[in-house]
């Protein structure tokens, strides 16, 4: 579910963010924002939606008057502080913004990575001289509106969750937090005899406002010299890499569709085949025949029977990719966690929390799009162990430094 202009202001009052809110027609440029707001004190903000080869995508707030350079032949600018390489970032399309963003053309904000779900491929980098510029303005999801606010409330709404889950759980693996909320919904479950889940779970760090689940962001203000002339060189390498490397990018969508496939066993194909060796009738021949040959290249010595043969071999490609899926493995874990302790599939414990369908389908997403965060930084720590360990290998052979 998509936050809205209410649903924001919404959460930066929950968090106890101090800010004025400003309506005025729809504005397109900082230009435009800045006519509408002519009689109020604070500063204009730009906002850019970028995305690199990767699908990965970035928001970069700051200043009107800060330049944000994407091509330089004498500066590492942008695209080289990230370590993408010269001009591999651009403008994101406009329906990447509805997407990922959730917004409009002319939204772009900040307050956008309320929508946690969908901006989890989305690095955010504020300007530094935000900080000391006093109160600034940013769109709340629309652009007939203005939040007037500082740093320090920004730094608060992003922040949202970290403080508010029990034993700050942003410091606790995965499982860990979807553990502890679990273990807590089915203590108050108890509690009350299984009537008053929902109530019993409003303390447990998932505050609801206007019917929903409050959204739990944590995300840690990344604030960046933008005007910074920064050298890249063997000795100095990117210094916004260690940001990109920690937001895992899309999944492909070719590795999305094998791993679908592998995790499905091949039942669709199976199902499709002939249950016997026989031949049907004229309008069977060509499906019978297709499946029959995939049969015989998945199985080896096929015995002729659509349950027969030798377990088909996962290749070591898709076997991977089945590993390292982010999205499928939270959503294993989830589903474990929510058997043992509440003895529900994942759904309806969450429409039990979230005392209907709807709420708990909103429940469940938040819950599923952090837990996919945290096992995204783990996987990406997990690459980053391996490539140091790799290059110390290669390293320590080049100059036969052998233990």
């Amino acid at each position: 579910m998509a936050q809205t202009k209410d649903s924001v202001l919404a959460l930066l009052k929950d968090n106890g963010v101090e800010f004025e809110l400003f309506e005025h027609e729809p504005v397109l440029t900082c230009e435009a924002q800045a006519s509408a707001l002519a009689n109020v004190e604070g500063k204009v903000t730009k906002n850019l939606f970028l995305r690199d080869k990767k699908k990965r995508t970035y928001v970069v707030t700051a200043l009107a008057d800060t330049p944000v350079n994407l091509k330089s032949e004498t500066t590492a600018v942008l695209s080289g502080r990230l370590g993408l390489g010269s001009g591999n970032i651009t403008l994101a399309p406009e329906e990447a913004l509805g997407e990922t963003l959730r917004v409009a053309p002319g939204s772009v904000t900040p307050l956008a990575l309320a929508n946690a779900d969908s901006t989890r491929h989305t690095l955010l980098l504020l300007d530094g001289k935000l900080r000391g510029s006093g109160k600034f303005f940013v769109h709340p999801i629309v652009n007939s509106a203005s939040v007037l606010l500082d740093a320090d409330g920004l730094e608060a709404f992003l922040r949202r969750g970290a403080e508010q889950q029990r034993g700050h759980p942003e410091q606790l693996p995965a499982a860990a937090v979807v553990i502890e909320w679990a273990a807590a919904a089915a203590a108050a479950a108890a509690a009350t005899g299984g009537g008053a889940l929902a109530a019993g779970t409003q303390g447990l760090g998932f505050p609801v406002l206007d019917g929903r689940r409050a959204a739990a962001i944590n995300r840690e203000p990344i604030w960046v010299d933008l005007e910074a002339e920064v050298k890249i060189s063997h000795d100095s390498p990117p210094d916004l890499k260690q940001y990109v490397d920690a937001v895992p990018p899309p999944p492909k969508a070719a590795d999305a569709a094998a791993a679908a496939a592998s995790s499905s066993g091949g039942g669709a194909a199976a199902a499709a085949a002939p249950a016997g060796g026989g031949g049907g009738g004229k309008g069977e021949v060509g499906a019978g025949g297709k499946q029959q040959h995939h049969h015989k290249r998945g199985h080896g010595h096929g015995h002729g029977h659509g349950h027969g043969g030798h377990p088909a071999k996962v290749p070591d490609g898709v076997r991977h990719v089945q590993l390292t899926d982010v999205e499928s493995r939270a959503d294993e874990l989830i589903a474990l966690v929510t058997a043992a302790l509440l003895g529900k599939p994942p759904a309806d414990a969450a429409a039990a929390a979230g005392g209907s369908a709807a709420d708990g389908a909103y429940l469940l997403g938040r819950l599923k799009a952090d837990v996919e965060v945290a096992l995204g930084g783990l996987k990406n720590a997990a690459y980053t162990a391996g490539y140091t360990a790799g290059k110390g290998e290669i390293v320590a052979a080049a100059t036969r430094q052998y233990a």
